[in-house]
């Protein structure tokens, strides 16, 4: 019997529809390699999508991959990522579940976990889900005892959480439990969260954390493009040794451009002495850095660059100028990817603003409800209500008041 585990999928993480298309390629990509593996169940360890709610188009093509698994009697098991889960409304995974897509592991009664055991897999799955801030360490360290499993069955666990021992080092001061901390007495630990792969045994099982398929921001694409792998793991029940299956769907190019004591006007020219061949359909990432002597933004002539970037091969192009600083009299006040400019602002207006009332986690998440889309078919004023009663929630308010 075979099994694939995946995790960190993040359908829908990116804003550039090139980047957000190739991230679902991916994972059809990895729907197809199970289907030709034969595999007999599939694991996601967290973060199938990158928002509990995502658009309704990116839920659509999901569901339509996940019905191809269903068609062949090829159970999903998975467990919420950070990103999967909403304290405020239903998940889309609650849906997918309902729907008979996929099965959600986590089975606690009180401080006591549970197993979901499949007798025709002859499998019983343990799992964790997640939460935002480290929450999920915090469920894990409150069990007192774990349920055994039936006796013939296969244990596996899933966890979407950091362990130590499979760190790389820039992350090595983020919160994480050890080794030692995990259960005993598992076949297979699936993990997920970090988005590098990771291979380490506990009592001789494998402990196996996949990485990010795609990716979900800059920093992944950026280090996918220094040689880190992505992909996911097939898994034979009969020895239990993974087989990382790479999952490379376009070139990703970082182009480092320094305009130390230059002006912005000469980006482009240093760009074109600096381009060299461009594979076709890549994903090109433009980093502009150094201490400008003189000119402004527009000076730059980023559009210019990325018509000529895509017009020779290129996908798509994501240029970054946050290590790129302008003379302090014309420095843009912020500087990093949007999300990281839209934190910088809300923190700066708020620890100056008198009224306390709302943290900037909240302030964020009142903003990401400005993205959802109404749905098909959905009439003006029930979209509204619903945008109404999602920020009532995040913002602590009865709607009986």
């Amino acid at each position: 019997m075979k099994f694939a585990h995946l995790s960190d999928i993040h359908l829908g993480a990116f804003s550039d529809r090139s980047l957000r298309d190739l991230s679902f390629d991916a994972f059809s990509y990895s729907v197809e390699k199970c289907i030709e593996n034969d595999v007999d169940f599939v694991l996601i360890s967290g973060d199938f999508f990158h928002n509990p709610v995502p658009d309704m188009s990116i839920s659509r093509d999901a569901a339509e991959k996940l019905k191809e698994f269903k068609d062949r009697g090829i159970k999903v098991f998975t467990i919420y990522g950070s990103h999967d889960y909403s304290p405020l409304s239903a998940s889309m995974i609650d849906i997918f579940e309902k729907a008979g897509l996929i099965s959600k592991v986590q089975r606690l009664d009180g401080k006591k976990l549970l197993p979901l055991v499949d007798k025709d897999l002859n499998i019983s799955l343990y799992g964790i889900d997640a939460r935002k801030n480290g929450l999920d360490q915090e469920t894990w360290r409150s069990i007192e005892e774990i349920e055994k499993p039936p006796n013939g069955t296969i244990p596996i666990i899933l966890m979407h959480l950091a362990i130590r021992e499979l760190l790389p080092y820039d992350l090595f001061m983020i919160e994480a439990l050890n080794i030692s901390d995990l259960p005993k007495g598992m076949k297979y630990y699936a993990l997920g969260h970090i988005h590098f792969p990771g291979y380490y045994e506990l009592d001789g099982s494998p402990v196996v954390q996949p990485g990010a398929l795609f990716g979900s921001d800059l920093s992944d694409l950026e280090n996918t493009a220094k040689g880190v792998k992505r992909g996911f793991y097939i898994v034979d029940t009969d020895n239990m040794k993974p087989e990382f299956i790479e999952v490379n769907i376009a070139p990703i190019i970082l182009m480092k451009i320094n305009l130390d004591n230059k002006h912005a006007s000469s980006a482009y020219d240093e760009v074109m002495r600096n381009l060299g061949k461009i594979e076709k359909e890549s994903v090109v990432l433009l980093h502009l850095e150094g201490n400008l002597s003189g000119g402004k933004q527009s000076d730059l002539q980023i559009h210019r660059i990325k018509r000529y970037i895509i017009e020779n091969g290129a996908r798509t192009v994501i240029h970054n100028q946050s290590q790129l600083k302008f003379p302090e009299s014309q420095k843009a006040k912020f500087t990093g990817s949007i999300e990281e400019i839209e934190r910088k602002i809300l923190e700066e207006k708020i620890s100056s603003s008198k009224i306390k009332a709302l943290s900037v986690d909240s302030s964020l998440e009142l903003l990401n409800i400005l993205s959802i889309q109404k749905e098909d078919g959905e009439r003006d004023s029930d979209y509204k209500e619903r945008l109404s009663k999602l920020a009532m929630k995040i913002l602590g308010v009865d709607e009986s008041d």
